[in-house]
């Protein structure tokens, strides 16, 4: 099974990212422990003390990922500064003569 590139948890929450080809996504899920099974289970009801961890997680979540954003286009301009260019050579420019205008 694929691992998250990363995961974060708070009391019982858990928010992992997941690599893709369109980006990253992300699952959340909530998950305790039944006393009667000694087993986790997974729980679809928030209270309120859960959705202020969720706020905090979140809260982390963006952290993270606006940090990568920064990272990658810091990335992207040091590679266009240096000479290099992902996306291939470099267009060539056509020079034309002022004379073949148009207008």
């Amino acid at each position: 099974m694929a691992r998250p590139a990363q995961s974060w948890r708070n009391k019982g929450i858990d928010i992992a990212a997941w690599q893709g080809e369109r980006g990253y996504s992300y699952t959340i899920r909530k998950t305790y422990k039944d006393k009667t099974t000694n087993e986790y289970k997974e729980s679809k009801y928030w209270y309120p003390d859960d959705l202020v961890a969720l706020a905090n997680l979140l809260q982390e979540v963006a952290g993270w990922r606006d940090s990568r954003r920064a990272d990658r286009e810091l990335n992207e301009l040091e590679g266009l500064s240096s000479g290099q260019n992902k996306a291939g050579p470099a267009a060539k420019h056509e020079v034309y003569d002022d004379d073949d205008l148009p207008f």
